[in-house]
């Protein structure tokens, strides 16, 4: 088994797993209970930990990777106003203008 993610947030654990069986990787979350340690371990130890098969390793980097990137959220879009909305927006909050076709909830549905 491959570690593919860490973090100190459980519930984003669980995100990446479910994302990454979505992709048809199975994959394990550990180290959920390692939380009441802290203090008698370092922090970073007690992170939760996402796995993989060793062969699903390279197959998981991409989804992983929508994880642990800095980029604005998938999907973001700017309006013609200039604010800049979260991809899940299919409206601009400030003008009530709509998302591009292209860039719509809808649209970006499987």
């Amino acid at each position: 088994m491959t570690r593919v993610y860490s973090t100190p947030n459980a519930p984003v654990a669980h995100l990446v797993r479910h994302a990454l069986e979505g992709d048809g990787i199975s994959a394990q979350v550990r180290g959920e209970t390692r939380a009441a340690f802290v203090g008698e371990i370092p922090p970073i130890e007690a992170w939760v930990e996402v796995w993989v098969d060793d062969a699903d390793a390279a197959r998981a980097a991409p989804t992983v990777r929508t994880f642990t990137s800095d980029d604005a959220t998938p999907g973001a879009w700017t309006c013609a106003c200039g604010e800049t909305l979260d991809g899940s927006f299919g409206t601009c909050w400030s003008c009530g203008a709509g998302a591009p076709d292209a860039l719509a909830p809808d649209a970006l549905a499987p």
